[in-house]
């Protein structure tokens, strides 16, 4: 299989040829086809980690385009043992 960017370069050169139809048929028939791949690859990918896992986060937050690290504020916690304080100042 020829890569994608060899046949959006044959599409570009065959722009305004009797050709182009036929290498932007080419073109989207390969995209689709790598674009399937992926798809498999990355189900595989996140059916393999455990759920909740962090591999399953870090597969999730990629899919989702969520680059940044991820930050919490620690619970709000009363000078007894496991109690929080709920209330706002």
């Amino acid at each position: 299989m020829i890569g994608c960017t060899a046949l959006v370069a044959a599409k570009n050169e065959a722009a305004g040829t009797i050709n182009f139809v036929d290498a932007a048929a080419a073109c989207t028939r390969g995209v689709l086809e790598e674009y399937n791949k992926y798809i498999g690859f990355t189900q595989a990918k996140i059916r393999a980690a455990k759920a909740g896992s962090k591999k399953w986060w870090r597969i999730a937050r990629g899919l989702l385009h969520k680059t940044g690290a991820t930050s919490s504020v620690p619970s709000l916690k009363l000078e007894g043992p496991g109690s929080r304080n709920l209330a706002r100042k």
